[in-house]
């Protein structure tokens, strides 16, 4: 029920894929009439029954946000730094883990159940990451006097096109187009980027996993038909705000 592992070096150098391969999550641009969408909640929240709101009076733990390729690094700096923002303006207590303490106890606790990865299929281990990541929760938790801890990771989506925007996760963007566009009107898929936000309550309860939509990474070239990589993807402060905001809905509300 997590979702996907958070802070594991192998998983990161398993998923990593070459800029070559990344650019073949391109536009599928096709003669359309289809008319923009607006934007709808992501249907793959989940918020646990018995949850609670945090305690004011403790600490909110955020751990280093964890991103699937290098590429997006750039986005990491700016939306802790929102994810921290937004709890101290509801009157919460946020702190950033350092990465080097991460780290070091992530490792501690995979070895712990074995690792997250089966030694001998090379599957991920799903039940070895949520048992490793309730037992980090709770370890923190006696050491900084927390109520959550927040695994914070850039989600790939697979997102629909319909006119000049794409929707997902709570959020429209225009997409981002090179050449001229007065003949076309278009319509497909194309990649985007979400924050997923995993919460784990001081006893190690798994809480929520929660997705807000943040930015599409690809600027595509109609001439060429194809996509490059943004090199300004997480310039826009209102994308971020918005994005995180979203995923924070069980602490922050509506």
């Amino acid at each position: 029920m997590f979702g996907q592992p958070i802070g594991d070096t192998r998983a990161m150098k398993t998923n990593y894929q070459p800029m070559r391969q990344l650019l073949t999550f391109f536009l599928v641009l096709v003669l359309s009439a289809c008319a923009a969408t607006g934007p709808t909640s992501s249907l793959d929240n989940v918020i646990t029954s018995n949850y609670q709101l945090p305690d004011k009076t403790k600490k909110i733990v955020i751990l280093p946000l964890q991103s699937p390729y290098a590429e997006f690094d750039s986005g990491k700096e700016p939306v802790v730094t929102q994810l921290y923002g937004s709890l101290i303006k509801a009157g919460y207590k946020p702190v950033v883990l350092q990465k080097e303490n991460y780290q070091r106890i992530w490792a501690e606790e995979t070895e712990a159940v074995g690792g997250l990865y089966d030694t001998k299929t090379g599957g991920y281990r799903k039940a070895a990451f949520e048992h490793a990541l309730s037992m980090l929760a709770r370890r923190i938790a006696i050491d900084t006097d927390c109520s959550l801890v927040l695994a914070p990771s850039f989600a790939i989506k697979t997102v629909k096109d319909s006119g000049e925007k794409a929707s997902w996760d709570g959020v429209s963007r225009r997409l981002m187009l090179q050449g001229s566009t007065d003949s076309w009107r278009w319509s497909g898929t194309s990649k985007a980027i979400s924050l997923e936000l995993i919460a784990v309550n001081a006893a190690g309860q798994f809480q929520f996993k929660t997705y807000g939509g943040l930015v599409i990474p690809y600027v595509v070239d109609l001439y060429e038909s194809k996509s490059v990589i943004r090199t300004d993807m997480f310039s826009r402060p209102e994308e971020i705000t918005e994005g995180v905001n979203l995923a924070l809905l069980p602490i922050l509300g509506s």
